[in-house]
């Protein structure tokens, strides 16, 4: 069901390019699902493979999202300005997280050239993240806190 509402909620979005809140959702699954998380994250981006086709974006998916899932997962603040931010910087160095490849494939100048032709993508994606954390943070969080609650009571 977590994958589900990733995949929807990014389709719904999907008009707006760079804006997503796929962020979001597994920032809040890492806070409340813990290593679960790791399982949506690889379905999602096992959907995504067979909807948009495997190539190499795909293989950066499987670490990058598991970056944010490890960092998140040893964070030590709280709070949504707090989350915010780092959606915000994730949302930035995400084309950075995903050039390694490009960096494999055409050396050092395919890499720059890579991060480059993104550098408006990642702007306009941590603007995106940061403000969908700042908007939807706290009531999708208490959303999310009390279904975890009731689904482990019984």
């Amino acid at each position: 069901m977590a994958t589900a509402i990733v995949v929807a909620a990014k389709f719904a979005m999907s008009s707006l390019p760079n804006i997503e809140p796929v962020t979001l959702l597994f920032i809040l699954y890492t806070k409340h699902l813990k290593k679960k998380t790791l399982y949506v994250i690889y379905v999602f981006t096992l959907i995504e493979g067979i909807i948009y086709g495997f190539h190499i974006w795909w293989i950066t998916y499987l670490y990058v999202w598991t970056l944010l899932y490890i960092f998140v997962s040893h964070a030590k603040g709280e709070g949504v300005l707090y989350y915010a931010s780092i959606g915000g910087i994730f949302g930035l160095i995400f084309g950075t997280l995903t050039s390694i490849p490009y960096f494999f494939i055409g050396g050092i100048a395919g890499g720059i050239a890579y991060i480059s032709a993104g550098i408006v993508f990642d702007l306009v994606h941590a603007a995106g993240n940061f403000i969908i954390i700042a908007l939807l943070y706290k009531p999708l969080d208490y959303a999310l806190e009390r279904i975890v609650e009731k689904s482990f009571d019984n």
